[in-house]
């Protein structure tokens, strides 16, 4: 559990938005720095696909011979869509991995290929976990030379990286470029005209029906966090305490939750509370609470347990 105290003094922290609409671009070189944490700068190589085609790869490491293709999905999308194109991703690129074997193995110098994984900002369904395990017994039935004979095909996300690796990536991330499409002429006058269709009918609209889950409980943080930061320049009924219990849920980034957490402790008003209960990796926590003031109650196992007997 944290509890996060009322206390004098502090400034208010920048904080970053993670979004789950990555652009193309944006996720590589998020990628890049990820996978630079996980071998060392010098152990990680790019394959452009400028000219004549990437072979199935964006980065590899000639070291622990493992191959990276990262794939951003345009999101908003449902976690069955997300899974199909996932799996559609993994197919096309592992096709290329084989027609290619000639080049793959002159990039590894002769080593066989150990590893190749998917590097997704997201990672929910356990049907790309079979597809990925399927596709490995594609390919080792296969024997080719340029694959080591427990070659595996493998789908990882943000959370297979440390909470200092996510920082240090996003950091790098100085330009979030958005795809916004000009609306046409319909649109416009469709907005002019009010429809129920337009944007602002839908204004009106249940906003969990349009977010993915993750984003939902994001939009829940702000909006708690929110009414309790108004109510430190007016006057409003808000109690100034607010318990947010296990915020991490839905799986939400450890980005974010970081985020959440150096917000949450940015400001600080002797009248106002925040308490956070949560079963996050111990590890993980520590490292986020190295850059935030708060009091840290640490209960091990169970918090509700059998009464012991007389």
């Amino acid at each position: 559990m944290l509890k996060l105290p009322p206390h004098s003094g502090g400034n208010a922290a920048s904080v970053v938005t993670v979004a789950h609409q990555w652009n193309p671009d944006d996720w590589e070189s998020f990628s890049l720095s990820l996978l630079q944490t996980r071998h060392g700068a010098l152990n990680v190589h790019k394959i452009p696909a400028n000219h004549l085609g990437d072979l199935g790869i964006d980065y590899y490491c000639t070291g622990e011979a493992v191959i990276y293709q990262c794939f951003a999905a345009e999101e908003p999308l449902d976690i069955s869509t997300r899974a199909d194109r996932q799996k559609k991703k993994i197919t096309t690129d592992l096709k290329k991995l084989v027609d290619g074997q000639g080049d793959v193995s002159k990039l590894f110098m002769g080593v066989p290929v150990k590893k190749w994984i998917l590097l997704a900002p997201i990672h929910d369904s356990k049907e790309v976990n079979l597809h990925c395990s399927k596709k490995t017994e594609d390919l080792r039935a296969l024997g080719l030379s340029h694959l080591d004979a427990d070659f595996e095909v493998c789908i990882q996300d943000q959370d297979a990286f440390p909470g200092a690796a996510l920082n240090a990536a996003m950091a790098t991330l100085t330009n979030i470029s958005l795809s916004v499409s000009t609306p046409s002429a319909d649109e416009l006058s469709a907005w002019q005209a009010g429809s129920p269709n337009d944007c602002a009918g839908r204004a009106e609209y249940e906003i969990g029906f349009e977010t993915s889950a993750s984003d939902a409980i994001r939009l829940k943080w702000a909006y708690q966090l929110g009414l309790l930061e108004l109510g430190r320049e007016h006057s409003t009924n808000h109690p100034g305490m607010l318990l947010l219990d296990e915020p991490r849920q839905q799986s939400s980034s450890r980005v974010s939750f970081g985020k959440l957490l150096e917000r949450a402790a940015a400001r600080d008003r002797p009248d106002q509370q925040i308490i956070v209960s949560t079963s996050e990796d111990l590890d993980t926590l520590k490292e986020i609470l190295t850059r935030i003031r708060c009091t840290e109650t640490i209960i091990p196992g169970y918090v509700i347990k059998p009464v012991p007997s007389a």
